[in-house]
């Protein structure tokens, strides 16, 4: 019987402990606002681009002899990148020196000593036509006293007029072998036309030996020794020496936050736990009606060696920072992106507080206003509902 009267106090103190425990309000984690720094962030995952991309060709055809760099080298401007095999532009070289040669010898030939022979015979002519007038016009003078025969005089006639012809001859070969005469301007652009065909057979040797347009960094190689070049096609593709920069995809709904000049720490995917800085350099004036998205482009002043051209990098980006911001976990808010609101303790009592949002951080958000330092908050704003008595239990942020 007394074994009785001990189970039946024992099953009325187990009620009594249950029932207080229901009668109690559930306990809920709570945080105190007070003043923290914050700094809002923004993450977006891009790739390296270098300054510029330029390809490297050939400009003539002919068979590629040897290759002179390799995928990441760095190279300098005008550094020799192939070299095509040069033996029938080396042989053109040698053919329109020697036509420059000849030409060269026949201007000279006219100068020295065709134009000094063509002024002697027309010496001899004038000579030759004075004498045939005196001859002329002393056979006139005697055939009027009969002592020569009119065939006489006609004879004298015709000799006087085939000197006048050979003086006239004389004179106009002359006159083509001086400066500006026929011969002599021809002369003068077989000399010229023999210059341009040499250039011409000299730049085409220049072209055998490719150079680099300018410095940077060999990112692709498409052509080996053998290989036929034809001009247009990209035998190599040159990454441009210059200031790196990554370019980015981020969210149009974040566009108001970002501005030239913020800073950015960024990671390539290849290297995780490195980062190095980076600052926002350019932002598109459009965005992209497909993706929702606006580019931006970050430099990086002081880029790791690893760091290569196409790299996919991951960008964080601060936005903004304040020092003594009213913050609260993001679980504390309810409706953030219409009317948000809080729960707070007044009472032993959840209560509906409306606020205002300010920066967003890595897991908390500022309230601007609706709550001041020093307010209860839940952590959990599903924890409870408005109006529902709890049991405060202060947690450590």
């Amino acid at each position: 019987m007394r074994l009785r009267w001990v189970f039946a106090v024992i099953v009325l103190l187990l009620l009594g402990v249950a029932g207080y425990r229901l009668w109690l309000p559930p306990q809920v984690a709570v945080e105190t606002v007070k003043p923290r720094p914050l700094e809002q962030r923004l993450v977006a995952t891009g790739r390296v681009i270098s300054p510029e991309r330029v390809t490297v060709g050939s400009i003539i055809v002919g068979t590629v002899a040897e290759v002179l760099v390799d995928e990441g080298d760095q190279v300098s401007p005008a550094q020799p990148l192939i070299r095509l095999d040069d033996r029938e532009l080396l042989a053109a070289v040698q053919r329109t020196e020697s036509a420059l040669r000849q030409a060269r010898a026949n201007l000279s030939q006219i100068e020295q000593v065709q134009r000094q022979a063509a002024a002697e015979a027309r010496t001899q002519a004038e000579l030759q036509l004075r004498q045939a007038r005196r001859d002329h016009r002393r056979a006139v003078e005697l055939a009027q006293e009969n002592f020569v025969s009119r065939a006489e005089v006609e004879a004298r006639k015709e000799t006087l007029d085939l000197a006048a012809s050979r003086l006239r001859s004389a004179e106009q070969a002359l006159a083509a072998l001086q400066p500006g005469g026929s011969e002599h301007q021809a002369a003068l652009a077989a000399v010229a036309q023999a210059v341009a065909a040499h250039a011409e057979a000299r730049a085409r040797l220049g072209y055998a030996l490719i150079r680099a347009p300018t410095a940077g960094t060999i990112l692709r190689r498409s052509v080996d020794p053998g290989d036929v070049a034809q001009p247009g096609a990209a035998l190599l593709v040159l990454a441009s020496a210059g200031e790196t920069r990554i370019e980015v995809q981020l969210d149009e709904r974040n566009l108001g936050l970002v501005e030239v000049g913020q800073p950015a720490l960024a990671s390539a995917d290849a290297f995780p736990q490195e980062r190095f800085d980076a600052v926002v350099r350019f932002i598109a004036p459009a965005v992209d009606p497909q993706r929702g998205t606006v580019k931006l482009e970050l430099a990086v002043p002081a880029p790791p060696e690893y760091l290569r051209a196409d790299m996919t990098v991951t960008v964080d980006i601060l936005a903004a920072r304040r020092e003594q911001a009213l913050t609260v976990p993001r679980s504390a808010v309810r409706d953030g992106d219409s009317r948000p609101w809080v729960l707070v303790v007044r009472d032993g009592r959840a209560v509906r507080q409306d606020v205002s949002l300010g920066l967003r951080g890595d897991g908390r958000v500022e309230l601007r206003s609706g709550v001041a330092a020093g307010t209860t908050v839940l952590v959990d704003a599903r924890s409870a509902q408005p109006r529902q008595r709890v049991r405060a239990r202060e947690v450590a942020r």
